[in-house]
């Protein structure tokens, strides 16, 4: 389930509705992010020009499911920016789904459903009802097993690669409610291997989340 609608209602431009609990972060970031303006009658309304959108979903099909290195870069860098501006504001993803990307003129990336949104307390992400899992997910969130329970708001470093990996190598990361061992990681990522890429990887899938970082050097 998405919270969010968008519809073409002019040429060049869209109009996007949040919707939930949590929608107002993602809007003040796509005000900054895609120099979009509020509807002034309701400010989950946002429009915004582009010469055309899709979903990630949608874009990947076009390239068979396999990103070049470069355009997987564009990717990190801009999921990054996201999360950084939405930390700032107290706020942190557990994990999203591809359906929850828009693509904007097919260089501009935004998660966009605030589903999986919460805010960050001491540095943790609270759970105090059960949750839908997404598809991008930390191995760890299948670890909460009793409520209330929390995990560290870097868990969706994790999340962010398993995206990359399907969408450079259209490989999923998870198998059941497990991540690939580490053996079988590094087979995965082999034909990247030890490029820039291939250590941003490694750092946002440290066993340690505390340790995770969203560093491409």
């Amino acid at each position: 389930m998405t919270s969010f609608s968008v519809n073409k209602v002019a040429d060049f431009t869209y109009n996007l509705l949040l919707k939930g609990e949590h929608c107002d972060p993602i809007s003040q970031y796509l005000l900054f992010y895609i120099s979009a303006c509020f509807n002034d009658e309701n400010m989950n309304s946002i429009f915004f020009t582009a010469e055309h959108v899709t979903t990630l979903k949608e874009y990947l099909a076009s390239y068979s499911f396999k990103l070049s290195h470069y355009k997987c870069i564009e990717i990190i860098d801009e999921l990054t920016n996201q999360f950084v501006f939405l930390e700032k504001l107290g706020y942190g993803f557990y994990g999203f789904n591809i359906e929850d990307i828009l693509v904007i003129n097919g260089s501009k990336f935004v998660i966009c459903n605030s589903q999986f949104l919460l805010p960050i307390s001491n540095n943790m992400l609270h759970f105090y009802e059960p949750i839908n899992t997404p598809q991008f997910i930390d191995p760890h969130m299948f670890r909460l097993t009793t409520l209330p329970s929390q995990i560290h708001y870097k868990c969706v470093y994790y999340s962010l690669a398993v995206l990359i990996i399907f969408s450079l190598l259209n490989v999923y990361l998870l198998v059941g409610n497990e991540g690939k061992s580490e053996l079988e990681l590094e087979r995965i990522l082999s034909p990247i291997k030890n490029t820039k890429l291939y250590w941003f990887l490694k750092r946002s899938i440290d066993p340690n989340i505390e340790h995770r970082t969203c560093l491409l050097i």
